[in-house]
This record gives C-alpha cells, structure tokens and sequence, in this order.
C-alpha cells in the first residue's frame, strides 16, 4: 500500500467559535479512526483566520494526538489554499521519490474575506487545478453554512459538501471527511456517491 499524504486546511476564524469544542472532538475522533487502518500516512494540517498558520508537518499519522483550536478573527481561505498547495508541491518536488497520493481537505464556514497574497478564486484556481493534473491530488471542500459547490468550484474544486450551521453540521464535515480520506487511503481514488451527506 503506497503512503499517503492527507492535507488539513481548517477555518478557526472567529465564527467558528461555539463550535470549537465540537470540532476538536470531531477531528480527534477522524483521527482515531484513521488510525484504526494500516498503513503509511503523514498528516500536514494548516489552520487560517486572518492570517494562516502551520501546525503539524507530514507528521506520522500515529503521533497525530490532539487538535489545538482557538478561533478568531477573519477569513483569509485563499491565502491559506494558495500557500498550503505552493509550500507542500515545493516540499514534495524536493523529495527523492515524491508522493503519489495526495488529498487536500478544506474545511470552511465563510466567504474570504482577509487574503494579501491571494486575492481572487482564479489565483487559487490555477494552483489546484496543476496539483490535478499534474500530480494528480485530490481535493475536497466542505462548507457550514454556505454554498460549498459556488465556493469550492470557483478555486477548482469540483468534490464539494454543503452542511448546515452547527454541531450538527461540524459532525458531518468530520464523517464526510473520515469516508473520503478511508476511500482515498485503501483504493486510491474516491466514489463521491458513496458519502453520505444527510
């Protein structure tokens, strides 16, 4: 079985804030279970407000122990898309023997609004879609609380997930999340249909 990298892109802005207990308890339990399945697998996870910050790089996913969540201020999804795909495709071009399977995962409740660097989805866009085509990863976009299709679509991500506000919504994200990345891990590629989003 090839190993595999799973990229975390996760909003803490500070809307985010009544769920953030659910949504530590949420991912430690993603993963838990992903732990529950052999194999060799990295795990690089980003969180952005205003501003992005890297909190674990291609860590084992077994040292993988507990998620740190404070949620504050703004959005900035397209800086945190854009330099989350340029610094790891760099890191990956410099390996001996880069990764075949790649899987980015990013979860949001809101629109940008606080990117620098990135200032339109087409910016995004063009990164993403030479990650696909190129090296083909997978990407998956998962949205609370807003048109995940309209926003995952206009940075080239066609695999989207709306969900409702909520707990309810943040335990979807997190389950939607744990279907795909099994899939992905165990064949290499990911039946959407199969997901369940109710």
């Amino acid at each position: 079985m090839e190993s595999v990298e799973i990229l975390m892109c996760i909003d803490k802005s500070g809307s985010m804030g009544p769920q953030a207990s659910t949504v530590v308890d949420q991912f430690n339990n993603f993963i838990a279970k992903q732990k529950e399945i052999p194999g060799e697998c990295y795990v690089t996870i980003w969180q952005f407000n205003s501003k992005v910050d890297k909190v674990e790089f291609r860590t084992p996913l077994g040292r993988i122990n507990y998620l740190s969540y404070w949620p504050n201020g703004g959005t900035a999804l397209y800086d945190a898309v854009g330099n989350m795909i340029n610094y790891m495709g760099k890191v990956y071009a410099e390996m001996p023997v880069p990764p075949k399977k790649v899987i980015m995962v990013i979860i949001t409740d809101g629109y940008e609004n606080s990117s620098l660097e990135f200032r339109t989805p087409e910016s995004v866009q063009k990164l993403v879609d030479h990650q696909k085509d190129k090296y083909s990863w997978e990407f998956i976009f998962l949205g609370s609380g807003i048109d995940a299709a309209k926003e995952g679509n206009a940075i080239g991500v066609i695999n989207t997930f709306s969900v409702p506000e909520g707990a309810i919504g943040t335990r979807q994200i997190y389950d939607i999340t744990n279907s795909a990345v099994l899939q992905y891990r165990q064949t290499g590629s990911i039946n959407y249909k199969d997901i369940d989003n109710e």
